[in-house]
């Protein structure tokens, strides 16, 4: 850590200037090949001699810098005179001060960052050996793109989801480990649009499609699809993909992640499959059958109701099937519903439901006795999901204990 604060990321010029000052001809062999701006300065601010590539990084001629009319001290902006002050205590101390960041105004007036190491000269109490490093735009520029691509690294790594990024032809640029271990292909095979071969065939031809509409539409691919694995199985993943646009506006490459959802795809089939076996148990059998969220709206008749009534599900679900209720009973059957919705009880009613003309032998008497019966289906913590009903009409067993 250099005396204001900066970290020493940038040692190696320090440490080889170090070195070769005991070894002049090597000294003069280094500073001459420009690789570096390397300075003779004292610490009043006076440059007494400079290489080319000083002359380069500021913009002064090696005249004007050498002869004493440009020091360093008039061209350091005045918030950067505290670095100088510390630089200055730490030579005095160490023999050596650096690598420290600063700024040094160009002979445009443009400001130039720079990255300064110091050291004493032998045999010399007021001069120092100094190397600096322009950070100019362009390097500052590539400077940030590594550390995006470093953040993006780490993060790409660390996620859950299988990532990579494909160029516009759909040739692999990057993926992550994730990507390659499932996979097995790697960001080095440029054949376009290689990891078709590890979507389920059934799949490739939605994803062509949807893949060309979203590079026309230039917007966000998504779609669910099976991903072969290095074993030869099949999982199904979300796939997102989405554009990265260069400065025109063009595509330069997508970013895409595919996360596991087979756990969640399987269990949803598996709950349309018992969903599909409880319609079919539920309209096989001769009672009415019906199902209610938990605040006790209907979502659902079996196909005995719409045989019985008349009514589609569709006119039954808006509490239209009160209307078909006897007006003697259904105050109770209310009653008894609402008390059932209180407290999650089951309950048992019974009532007369009108039948739909036409339908059957009615004897004059649209309505029939039936026996309604509910109960709860609750979560795991205790919480009602969903009631499930049954209407048995019980006419025949009415009559017989009327005598009738």
């Amino acid at each position: 850590m250099s005396s204001s604060g900066q970290t020493d990321s940038v040692s190696h010029p320090f440490e080889i200037s170090k070195q070769i000052l005991a070894d002049a001809g090597a000294l003069k062999r280094f500073v001459d090949a420009n690789l570096l701006a390397f300075v003779r300065c004292d610490v009043s601010g006076r440059y007494w001699e400079v290489n080319q590539a000083m002359v380069d990084l500021l913009g002064y001629s090696k005249e004007e810098l050498e002869s004493g009319a440009v020091k360093w001290n008039d061209i350091t902006p005045q918030e950067h005179s505290f670095v100088d002050l510390g630089a200055v205590a730490e030579l005095a101390k160490n023999g050596k001060a650096g690598p420290f960041q600063k700024e040094l105004l160009h002979k445009d007036g443009s400001k130039v960052p720079v990255v300064v190491g110091v050291v004493t000269l032998p045999e010399s109490t007021d001069q120092v050996l100094a190397y600096l490093i322009g950070l100019q735009p362009k390097t500052l520029y590539e400077y940030r793109q590594l550390l995006q691509e470093a953040h993006f690294q780490l993060l790409a790594e660390n996620i859950p989801q299988l990532v990579n990024v494909c160029d516009p032809e759909g040739r692999i640029i990057y993926s992550n480990k994730r990507f390659v271990d499932y996979t097995g292909l790697k960001h080095d095979q440029e054949e376009p649009l290689i990891w078709n071969s590890c979507v389920h065939p059934a799949d490739v031809k939605l994803m062509q499609d949807l893949g060309e509409k979203c590079g026309k539409d230039r917007s966000i691919f998504e779609c669910e699809a099976r991903l072969r694995a290095k074993d030869g199985s099949y999982r199904w993943h979300l796939i997102l993909s989405v554009p990265i646009f260069n400065a025109d506006g063009v595509i330069r490459e997508w970013f895409g992640t595919s996360t596991d959802i087979d756990d969640k795809k399987r269990q949803q089939d598996e709950i349309r499959e018992s969903e599909l076996r409880f319609r079919m148990l539920a309209d096989a059998i001769p009672q009415i059958v019906w199902s209610a969220d938990a605040s006790g709206n209907f979502t659902f008749f079996n196909h005995r109701w719409t045989e019985f009534t008349g009514l589609s599900v569709e006119q039954s679900l808006n509490d239209a099937w009160t209307l078909l209720i006897h007006p003697d009973d259904l105050p109770i059957y209310l009653s008894e519903w609402n008390k059932a919705l209180s407290s999650g009880d089951s309950y048992e009613v019974e009532f007369r439901l009108k039948r739909a003309i036409g339908v059957g032998k009615v004897s004059g008497n649209p309505y029939r006795w039936h026996l309604g019966r509910a109960v709860a289906l609750r979560s795991r913590t205790g919480s009602i999901v969903e009631w499930f009903g049954t209407w048995t009409e019980i006419e025949p067993q009415k009559r017989r204990s009327a005598g009738k």
